[in-house]
């Protein structure tokens, strides 16, 4: 898996290793698909003063699905696993939606 992170995660020790072992549980759940995944992380203000860390996940087709956390959820594995198999499961869906639609053109 191709990781992008930005130099606010890569600055900050703590953030930046529960950035690695989100990585680690990302590829777990994509599975033997994670070489054609990349996964570029940044921090951004959720403007109402705090720090939200977000993942967007981007397949080889294009298709992306983001989610966000904030800094101490990165220390829960359940949760990252929870959001990253929704989001898989989305990018999955956009997949399927976009063979279908190249199907239902070809008839």
């Amino acid at each position: 898996m191709k990781v992008i992170t930005d130099n606010s995660i890569k600055n900050d020790q703590l953030l930046k290793a529960r950035v690695r072992r989100a990585c680690q549980i990302l590829e777990e759940v994509v599975g033997s698909k994670s070489d054609s995944v990349t996964a570029d992380w940044s921090v951004a203000d959720d403007g109402t003063g705090f720090r939200l860390v977000y993942a967007t996940i981007t397949d080889s087709s294009g298709n992306r699905a983001e989610t966000h956390f904030q800094p101490n959820e990165l220390a829960n594995e359940d949760l990252i696993y929870a959001k990253f198999y929704k989001k898989w499961g989305d990018l999955l869906q956009q997949q399927s939606h976009k063979l279908l639609d190249l199907l239902m053109d070809k008839n």
